[in-house]
């Protein structure tokens, strides 16, 4: 599966290297696509929405609409939920059943670039504010924040480690461990890459 600049997605037959399906249904750029399960898929566009396809068919099930501005990645929490970032500086868990937002999170200052889930009922995202932070997946609640990037550093999260890729260096954060009164610690670490 893949996404591009031309608006589209394309499911393709590895070993014959040929198309099999191209869903046609976003205005703008497709930046992100993700496997649901082997029947659906999402991607995420710069017209703002979200679309569910169904990869039999190459149909859309559902245009998910509640962004302002243009959806820059997605987290498939379940067969039944995702979780969509974007430039309004908002993230929104969806019902992929009704195609209605469950939760809307607010909090980051800048365009949120990356999200993921942290175990079951965890989120973690970044944002072009300089901050990393971890909400509560089913009240929508920020957890923790933390301000360690650099200035207008790009960061990803994968396996809940977040990844500064400003200035040739990458800062890792990694979300393990509690404190003395059970809260959750941040550590931090550098690594200089050449």
């Amino acid at each position: 599966l893949s996404c591009s600049d031309d608006n589209t997605m394309i499911l393709w037959d590895l070993e014959s290297g040929k198309a099999i399906h191209h869903f046609k249904g976003h205005t703008r750029m497709v930046n992100h696509c993700a496997v649901v399960n082997e029947n659906r898929v999402l991607s995420c566009s710069d017209d703002n929405t979200m679309i569910l396809w169904d990869l039999e068919s190459g149909k859309a099930i559902h245009h998910f609409k509640g962004h302002t501005r243009m959806v820059n990645h997605c987290a498939v929490v379940n067969e039944n939920r995702v979780l969509s970032c974007s430039d309004d500086n908002t993230m929104i868990l969806w019902d992929l059943e009704s195609g209605k937002g469950i939760h809307h999170f607010e909090g980051h200052k800048h365009m949120v670039n990356h999200c993921v889930l942290n175990g079951h009922d965890e989120i973690i995202s970044s944002s072009a504010d300089g901050s990393i932070r971890m909400w509560d997946l089913n009240t929508g609640m920020e957890l923790i924040s933390a301000y360690h990037l650099k200035d207008n550093g790009y960061a990803m999260i994968k396996d809940n480690v977040l990844t500064d890729f400003s200035d040739n260096a990458w800062e890792h954060i990694s979300f393990e461990g509690v404190d003395e009164d059970g809260r959750k610690k941040i550590f931090f670490f550098d690594e200089v890459m050449e």
